[in-house]
């Protein structure tokens, strides 16, 4: 079995090597059709002898690479992320042929992000993307020394990722120290309990200083900051309901939430997030994850 992995260049890179360093009887190649025109060629090269090709980013007729694949009656999955469904959502109501979408078969790893294909005709089933390196629990204080929220800002859209947001709620919980990475600086005045943080090369490392991670977003997939940040036994706000995580998806449920676990650690009863760090390690622990994506695949090309 050879499996072509494309899309978005840096999720198709880790997982061909998850993959190839998991599975030694199959093949498995990355290329990258979106910036780089030696993987373009490297692409057509490949897929005339690949028995699938696996793009992690959903499309539709727009898309050369794969519509190439389509018409050489290669076999396609379509794993959508995120920001995937609104784009092609837009583009299918404006008139987007439909052939690439047709053919191809559907996964994606986050429930909401089913019911959203299903209201553009987009049956899926659920498939994890990236399996986790866990850390070991012992290594985790049971309690948390202070109380201390973080959170991811992309740069360049800090709106889309909750930036407003943030600063309403450091306004209103002037006592919390409030973490953001991923930008060192914003346009406008930020409360003083905000720290910009920049790119932080160890993510993890960050988290675990933490009690709360919120994610307050206007539309999301299912990131991985959101697992490592369960895999380490923080609370989690986020803006859908999901395993160990609260649904703060407005101001009134966010402050809420927050005073309640502010309450649990002023009494000293505020513990790790055990049902976090349980659904992780029993839903995407990586050796999981890579057998269920090797073994879904294999079940593709049997029919």
């Amino acid at each position: 079995m050879k499996v072509l992995i494309v899309g978005l260049p840096y999720f198709s890179r880790i997982i061909q090597k998850d993959l190839a360093s998991f599975d030694h009887e199959n093949s498995y190649v990355s290329c990258d059709t979106y910036y780089s025109r030696w993987g373009k060629i490297k692409y057509v090269l490949h897929l005339l002898t690949a028995d699938l090709v696996y793009s992690i980013n959903g499309a539709a007729d727009d898309s050369g690479s794969l519509s190439l694949a389509r018409r050489l009656g290669k076999k396609v999955i379509l794993q959508w992320v995120g920001t995937d469904v609104l784009k092609v959502t837009k583009k299918l109501k404006i008139g987007m042929g439909r052939k690439l979408i047709d053919h191809a078969i559907h996964f994606t790893e986050a429930p909401w992000l089913q019911e959203e294909l299903k209201n553009i005709n987009i049956t899926s089933n659920i498939l994890p993307l990236c399996g986790m390196l866990l850390p070991q629990t012992e290594v985790l204080e049971k309690t948390f020394s202070k109380f201390s929220v973080v959170s991811y800002i992309g740069k360049g859209r800090e709106e889309f990722y909750g930036m407003s947001r943030i600063i309403e709620f450091a306004k209103r919980f002037q006592e919390i120290e409030i973490n953001i990475v991923g930008i060192d600086k914003y346009d406008i005045p930020i409360p003083d309990n905000i720290r910009l943080l920049g790119w932080v090369s160890d993510l993890p490392n960050e988290l675990k200083k933490h009690t709360l991670f919120l994610r307050l977003t206007e539309h999301d997939g299912l990131p991985n900051t959101i697992l490592e940040a369960l895999s380490l036994g923080l609370y989690i706000g986020w803006i859908y309901g999901y395993p160990g995580v609260h649904n703060v998806s407005d101001t009134t449920s966010l402050f809420k939430y927050v005073s309640e676990l502010q309450k649990k650690q002023r009494e000293g009863s505020l513990m790790r997030n055990e049902l976090g760090i349980k659904f992780v390690r029993e839903t995407y622990a990586k050796p999981l994850v890579l057998e269920k994506q090797v073994n879904t695949f294999k079940k593709i090309l049997s029919v």
